[in-house]
């Protein structure tokens, strides 16, 4: 038995059954193929470059008289990636202007940078460092009543603190040492004496 095919020869059926399942997934691989490279061309070209719009394709095929339509789609996306810049990275605080140098006897606010039995530690000249490089003026003394005390040490410790008029920017400073991995402990001293 044969088939008229459009230009008006014919073709045996069973040479065109076996011949059909063939040229259909031939014409679905070229379809598939076609949508993925239009797909991921039109996300390259995208003005916004994101990429996630679903791109359709279809593409008709004609073969022998039987018309084959195929829509394939397909979905691009592109990862956006988050990069830190230093402009990200805001800048570190810094510390408070207002340092005073109190009278003798005078009761004011101190941030008390270290405190230990022997002038000569090293933990003392550190604590002086640290105020210089904060921009601050100060010195090894054991003439600030409760200073020690303050930082956890017993009374009669040298110690070294940097004084400020009030509360609020003690306790500033204090924060930003501590941005800065220094111990400090913002409260009340009095000065005994003053060298």
């Amino acid at each position: 038995m044969a088939d008229d095919v459009s230009d008006g020869s014919t073709v045996p059926s069973t040479a065109r059954r076996g011949t059909r399942p063939l040229i259909v997934a031939a014409a679905l691989a070229v379809v598939l193929t076609l949508g993925v490279a239009a797909a991921l061309t039109r996300g390259a070209d995208s003005s916004d470059g994101d990429g996630a719009e679903p791109a359709e394709t279809t593409t008709t095929t004609t073969t022998r008289g039987t018309t084959t339509s195929t829509a394939a789609e397909t979905t691009t996306t592109t990862a956006e990636s988050a990069t830190t810049t230093t402009d990200d990275i805001p800048p570190p605080p810094t510390f408070p202007s207002g340092q005073i140098n109190p009278s003798r006897g005078a009761t004011t606010w101190a941030v008390v940078l270290g405190a230990e039995a022997d002038p000569e530690d090293p933990v003392l000249a550190e604590a002086v460092r640290d105020a210089e490089r904060a921009g601050y003026r100060t010195r090894i003394t054991d003439c600030d009543a409760g200073a020690a005390e303050l930082f956890g040490s017993v009374e009669g410790y040298y110690t070294v603190s940097v004084y400020f008029a009030d509360e609020a920017t003690a306790r500033l400073a204090a924060d930003v040492f501590a941005t800065r991995q220094v111990s400090a402990t913002p409260g009340q001293i009095e000065t005994t004496c003053l060298d």
